[in-house]
């Protein structure tokens, strides 16, 4: 099947690990930059820049909002987990660093307690909009209309889903947010801009987008299998496809025949013809 645009709208749960921040305990903890050590806000400086970096394909924040960030992460966590680990700040957002843009890929898992990175989201809240950052990051891979963008943030407004995100990319290695948490933010994303009775959304427009890409289906041909597809393959299994790898066009000989296997039956719940979706 034809690689869709519902990787990049899946993926999106993905990036929280690229570009937030946050470290372990093993210093004082609380205050204000005014109370932050030379070496402190050495460190301070550095995750703004990491959060403020517009090279970057992650969360970019605004300068103002990324200092206040990197200010409280070491306000809460100090430097000791960074001098345990032998790290300075160059080493913070580093090339020599590859992915590691987080403090839990920088520090490794549980080196930041769920205390800390609660006690570090409590302050992110005051320095920035959460919701709007993950809106806005998703608006840049996908094409979200100002009705799905409100549909979006008035539905995430509800939770705390965006704010679970950045809690994995404080305190685990792999900076993903839990299955459950990935699951939650796709269904949202996904949906919004459907009827709101589960047909219709994002993932389906996606999909349908590429169905008709090459004119062989018409508008109501492509959704209706569009739908179907995505009734039939589940929303768990779509997140996975979608943050396991480098798109559904490289997948495994079992996925593929999995997706066909979609294809098919979406044909047939649609009355389209094989001999229509060529080869």
């Amino acid at each position: 099947m034809r690689r869709t645009r519902l990787v990049s709208v899946v993926a999106v749960v993905a990036l929280f690990g690229l570009a937030a921040c946050g470290d372990d305990d093993g210093g004082e903890g609380g205050g204000s930059s005014d109370d932050l050590t030379t070496e402190e806000q050495a460190f301070a400086d550095a995750w703004a820049k990491v959060l403020s970096d517009t090279d970057d394909d992650g969360f970019v924040f605004a300068e103002d909002d990324a200092q206040c960030m990197g200010e409280a992460i070491m306000a809460e966590i100090g430097t000791a987990p960074f001098d345990d680990a032998g790290l300075e700040p160059a080493d913070v957002g580093g090339e020599d660093d590859g992915d590691d843009d987080s403090p839990g890929e920088l520090l490794g898992t549980g080196t930041i307690s769920d205390d800390q990175a609660t006690a570090i989201l409590d302050v992110w809240d005051g320095c920035t909009d959460l919701n709007a950052a993950f809106v806005e990051l998703l608006a840049a891979g996908a094409d979200l209309d100002d009705e799905a963008q409100s549909c979006i943030e008035d539905r995430l407004d509800d939770d705390d889903l965006v704010r679970a995100g950045f809690m994995a990319s404080l305190t685990s290695e792999d900076s993903e947010p839990p299955p459950e948490v990935a699951t939650a933010l796709v269904t949202v994303v996904g949906t919004c801009g459907g009827d709101g009775s589960g047909q219709g959304g994002l993932i389906v427009d996606s999909i349908a987008e590429s169905l008709a890409a090459d004119g062989r289906l018409d508008e109501t041909q492509s959704q209706c299998m569009a739908q179907a597809m995505v009734d039939a393959i589940g929303m768990d299994r779509l997140v996975e496809l979608g943050v396991s790898g480098s798109g559904l066009d490289d997948a495994g000989a079992d996925v593929q025949q999995e997706l066909a296997g979609a294809v098919l039956e979406a044909a047939e719940a649609c009355d389209v013809p094989l001999s229509t979706l060529g080869g």
